[in-house]
């Protein structure tokens, strides 16, 4: 692991991880993994360090997230899976849910937080689209500061989302897009209010 990963992740408390995936962009490391101490799931973003402290910390912990279940060929482009993420989440925003669920694999699988630490999880594309028609539009928009390869195909999403009911929030997304561009496995989690910095 590159050593500016460790010193910010031990930094950040984030020592005891047994990590799954790992993006380090610029000043920002963008961490998947296991915690240790209890076994839930948590994903991370922690940013820059000034008098040996992160600048940035913003981590989620919860349940475990739904394991990939796709077949298909996963791509490790990061282009690619940048223009997927935010295509979905430019459509999600502006209310065209069929053409957002479109950018999803037949057989991907969708797993969002509910609140007070409750999850949907959808499998398959035609789920998918239910459910966004189920949840009906929002007024949350999503902005995107980071896309960055995790290796082994997995990509994770760091930014936040404004305009929902609880105010601000800080958001981190773990997906993998296969070569066709198409998001097969998807997972968010969300952190109230928004973590700035």
């Amino acid at each position: 692991m590159n050593a500016q990963a460790l010193v910010l992740l031990s930094a950040a408390g984030l020592g005891d991880l047994d990590i799954e995936v790992l993006a380090i962009a610029g000043d920002r490391v963008l961490v998947q993994g296991v915690d240790q101490s209890d076994g839930r799931t948590l994903l991370g973003s922690v940013r820059g360090l000034r008098g040996g402290r992160p600048t940035h910390v913003a981590t989620y912990r919860g349940p475990s997230l739904a394991p990939a279940r796709s077949q298909l060929a996963g791509s490790h482009d990061l282009a690619v899976a940048e223009q997927a993420a935010r295509s979905y989440f430019d459509l999600l925003d502006s209310g065209r849910v069929d053409l957002a669920a479109e950018c999803f694999s037949l057989d991907a699988t969708y797993d969002v937080p509910m609140g007070e630490g409750s999850r949907r999880l959808c499998v398959g594309r035609s789920e998918i689209l239910g459910w966004f028609h189920e949840r009906g539009t929002s007024p949350a928009r999503h902005h995107v500061e980071i896309v960055a390869a995790a290796g082994a195909g997995r990509f994770l999403v760091d930014g936040w989302v404004s305009g929902g009911p609880a105010g601000p929030a800080s958001f981190m997304s773990s997906l993998r897009v296969c070569v066709d561009s198409l998001i097969t496995d998807y997972a968010a989690v969300m952190q109230v209010p928004r973590v700035q910095g």
